[in-house]
């Protein structure tokens, strides 16, 4: 490979150079690095290696299933309490329809994200998941952020066993 890197990514780059496996710590320095063209261009390498010219992606959409939260983001303009105008809940019927269109429109991905809203039962989720994959069953299904999934293991009462 011929370019530079910062002192850092030097011997990253020549395991990368050699098909050698990367350490944890050589990870976390890849993460920490601020040269994002050298670990932009030591990706690339890699993947020319592997698939030639040849590149991969997938075609997302975003499906927000409620807008009703009970935290209080200060950053979030996205959030609605569950009385106030224009707040909503899209039922498992509205979602496949929203998902119908994408897919229409050449969607390969799900993205699914929402408020954290306290009436939704733990059932809806899993009957959203199961009639999307259903219906949809080449769709991937990209799913919850963190927050959402710590407050529906809190919400739920839900023990680590549970949710593995």
């Amino acid at each position: 490979m011929n370019f530079n890197v910062d002192d850092g990514l030097s011997r990253i780059t020549e395991k990368i150079e050699f098909s050698e496996r990367l350490t944890f710590d050589e990870g976390v320095a890849l993460y920490h690095s601020t040269d994002l063209n050298a670990i932009g261009k030591l990706a690339d390498h890699v993947r020319r290696k592997k698939h030639g010219l040849t590149t991969y992606y997938n075609v997302n959409r975003h499906f927000n299933h409620t807008n009703i939260c009970v935290a209080d983001c200060k950053f979030c303009g996205f959030y609605k309490r569950a009385r106030q105008e224009g707040a909503y809940t899209h039922s498992v019927t509205d979602a496949i329809e929203i998902a119908r269109a994408a897919v229409a429109e050449g969607a390969t991905e799900l993205h699914i994200v929402g408020g954290l809203n306290s009436k939704l039962p733990f059932s809806y989720f899993t009957d959203l998941f199961s009639s999307l994959k259903h219906e949809f069953p080449k769709l991937h299904l990209k799913a919850l952020t963190m927050v959402e999934l710590d407050f529906m293991a809190r919400f739920f009462k839900m023990s680590d066993e549970d949710v593995i």
